[in-house]
């Protein structure tokens, strides 16, 4: 069995690839400072309560019903007020993407966080107790394959948490999802012959899982949103390069599909397109 400890940097505590699990036994009248460092924490109480001040001056008081999940780099002050028996998770990097993968998860259009209110204090509802109760007792147990278990049942607790936009937003930068990451290396080598082989192997994904994990969340499949992401760009091109030295900059070797596929969408030809910019200028 791993005993509680009053070391707040949880050298008493467990770790595996998705999650460090830190115990705390806090005595009536402890204060002192914790940092979350680079992951998020959901910290949850067995027995007593916490009253923690956060870097904002906000005061809160939390329990054995409740759990606090704060993002990374955060400055907490606790203060004991009885006996207290906690339990703190900080979630890896690796996790948060593995659970984002698996269950095809992005908010599209999701609110910046006021760093004001940059956290969040919840119920142990079910679901969420249920989770907590599993990891803390599996993670005491004497079995060779706890680590193994412990990560299923994280993956488990986070897959609930964002059942709540509030979490979903404190658990995951815009940055951190597959497509995301797609998108923003789409948009840096917007030149370059872009395959969808190659954006599926650099996320360590199939190319029919990753096409439908995109489309479910853009609306559009990859090789339609690199063409269009090309044809935008050609305007910016087309203002001070020839229609032909535009194409192959892109990647169209073939002058006359670039130029179908930009009236397509332009209803204009790029010469056409070229001379209503420079009329404009002109005016």
């Amino acid at each position: 069995m791993v005993p509680f400890k009053n070391d707040l940097k949880g050298n008493g505590g467990l770790e595996t690839e998705f999650v460090k699990i830190l115990y705390y036994h806090l005595d009536k009248d402890y204060s002192g400072e914790y940092k979350t460092f680079n992951f998020p924490r959901f910290c949850t109480i067995i027995e007593g309560e916490i009253k923690v001040t956060l870097e904002s001056g906000k005061t809160l008081v939390y329990n054995r019903d409740n759990f606090l999940l704060l993002p990374s780099d955060s400055n907490v002050h606790m203060d004991i007020t009885k006996n207290t028996k906690a339990l703190a998770f900080e979630f890896s990097n690796n996790l948060i993407e593995t659970v984002l993968k698996k269950t095809d998860i992005l908010k599209s259009s999701r609110k910046s966080l006021d760093h004001k209110n940059n956290y969040m204090l919840g119920s142990n509802r079910n679901e969420i107790a249920e989770d907590i109760w599993n990891l803390f007792v599996t993670s005491r147990e004497r079995n060779n394959n706890k680590k193994f278990l412990i990560d299923l049942y994280v993956q488990k607790l986070v897959y609930d948490l964002i059942q709540d936009d509030s979490t979903h937003n404190l658990l995951y930068p815009n940055d951190s999802h597959p497509v995301s990451k797609s998108i923003k290396f789409i948009e840096e080598n917007i030149t370059n012959n872009i395959s969808v082989k190659e954006l599926s192997e650099s996320l360590y994904m199939s190319e029919s899982n990753f096409s439908h994990m995109f489309k479910k969340n853009t609306g559009c499949n990859p090789i339609e949103y690199i063409r269009d992401k090309k044809l935008d760009y050609s305007k910016e091109l087309l203002k001070t390069k020839s229609v032909t030295e535009t194409s192959y900059d892109l990647g169209y070797d073939n002058i006359s599909y670039f130029i179908k596929l930009f009236k397509k969408k332009y209803t204009l030809t790029p010469k056409q397109y070229q001379m209503s910019v420079l009329k404009s200028e002109e005016q």
